[in-house]
């Protein structure tokens, strides 16, 4: 173990289980002291305190940064999930930056704006951890801070957010409703298991509440931060009343990601293996992955067996892609093969999509790609094929091509050079 890194065991919970699509009793809860104080241990009666940087003002939104080197548990293991490092700022509600279990990560979140009083933090969970550290940050004023306040709406867990221009989008585990209610049309139609919903505009103040519907933000403010929590199975926000009890409440800083009208916001996920495995790991726990089923099922396979296709269409085109391996074709369609209908997975716009390969092959498996043209007309102006590798959770890149292609049903199918 190197230099001021120490590793933290925690004592259980002692109140009951809370559900974040896995029990919070099984999380444990100790406290510890700064990762750089030497405390060592499970950790003291009380929650250790932070230094507030030197110059630091009332009303300075604060932000701290936790560098986790090692997580206990695993995110499909509902006894041992992983790992919460929960803070206080003073008055301000509390936020908790959760850690996937089994994988290293550095989050930063804000607390708030600093009224002075001491800023505390504890973790529940088993983890080494390599700095926890307190800055200012002019850019985390009027970040949401988001609730998870009942069992019934927890399991879908906001873990990354990012700005797409003047709305904060946030990336979670999994979508329970929705078109969560049908694993694979959700994976077909975005290319992963996680939910991305656009959920507040920072400049309108308005947020994305039930039913898709663009609300004027009239809630609770700390500070300059609206208080929302989740108020749908597939993770729609509505105003936290003020005397709210919540088990959970996160504020992720947006993490740097520029999509460009041609990079699916999909891309987010590349940069963080530990979110990639959350989305499948978590699928898995619910029972709605089968590592053995078929390509023509309505069961999710284990994420070895898919591979993914990055596009950006053009012109109001839509179409399908599809692989060959061992000399059959396999669509990114799956079992959803009727356009314009609620169960139509053809892509259009900018986005990603998956593709089920048969059991035991992979993307070094891929021969060959090809469009299917479907409705409209237009163009294909990239396209690029990835995987992740199962253990690492990394992506594996298959190749792009950027050369644009019409997209025609009147031409019919394109196999795509360089992918």
């Amino acid at each position: 173990m190197t230099a001021g890194t120490r590793r933290v065991r925690s004592r259980p919970l002692a109140y009951g289980a809370f559900w974040l699509g896995i029990s919070v009793a099984a999380f444990g809860c100790g406290d510890a002291g700064s990762p750089t104080d030497g405390a060592g241990g499970s950790g003291g009666a009380a929650p250790a305190t932070l230094e507030v940087p030197a110059g630091t003002e009332i009303g300075d939104e604060l932000v701290v940064m936790v560098r986790a080197s090692q997580v206990g548990g695993a995110w499909d293991d509902a006894a041992q999930p992983g790992a919460v490092v929960s803070f206080v700022a003073g008055a301000n509600v509390p936020r908790d930056v959760i850690l996937v279990g089994g994988f290293a990560a550095e989050q930063r979140a804000s607390l708030g704006p600093w009224d002075g009083g001491a800023v505390t933090w504890k973790l529940a969970g088993e983890a080494t951890l390599d700095a926890v550290e307190l800055s200012v940050d002019p850019l985390a004023a009027g970040l949401p801070v988001i609730a998870l306040a009942s069992s019934e709406y927890a399991s879908d867990t906001p873990l990354v957010a990012f700005r797409q221009g003047d709305e904060l989008e946030y990336v979670m585990t999994n979508e329970d409703g929705g078109t969560g209610l049908l694993p694979t049309l959700l994976v077909a139609r975005w290319g992963r298991p996680h939910d991305i919903e656009g959920l507040f505009d920072v400049v309108k103040q308005t947020y994305q509440g039930p039913n898709h519907e663009t609300v004027a933000f009239d809630g609770v403010y700390e500070g300059s931060h609206p208080r929302l929590r989740i108020a749908t199975d597939n993770g729609l926000v509505d105003p936290e009343p003020a005397d709210a009890e919540a088990t959970y409440r996160v504020s992720p800083m947006p993490v740097p990601f520029d999509d460009g009208p041609t990079v699916p916001r999909e891309r987010v996920l590349d940069d963080y293996p530990w979110l990639v495995a959350a989305g499948w790991l978590e699928v898995a726990r619910e029972g709605k992955v089968d590592p053995h089923g078929g390509v023509d099922d309505s069961t999710l396979g284990a994420l070895s067996a898919y591979v993914f296709v990055d596009y950006s269409l053009t012109g109001g085109a839509t179409a399908s892609f599809e692989v060959e391996v061992d000399g059959e074709w396999y669509s990114s369609l799956g079992i959803y093969t009727a356009p314009s209908t609620l169960l139509d997975a053809h892509a259009s716009g900018t986005g990603r999509t998956a593709i089920e390969l048969p059991e035991g092959r992979t993307l070094t498996d891929v021969a060959a790609v090809r469009l299917i043209p479907a409705e409209g007309a237009g163009s294909l102006v990239t396209a690029r094929l990835l995987a992740y590798d199962p253990e690492s959770y990394q992506p594996v890149f298959g190749g792009e091509t950027t050369a644009a292609v019409d997209v025609d049903p009147a031409i019919g199918a394109v196999e795509l050079e360089g992918l």
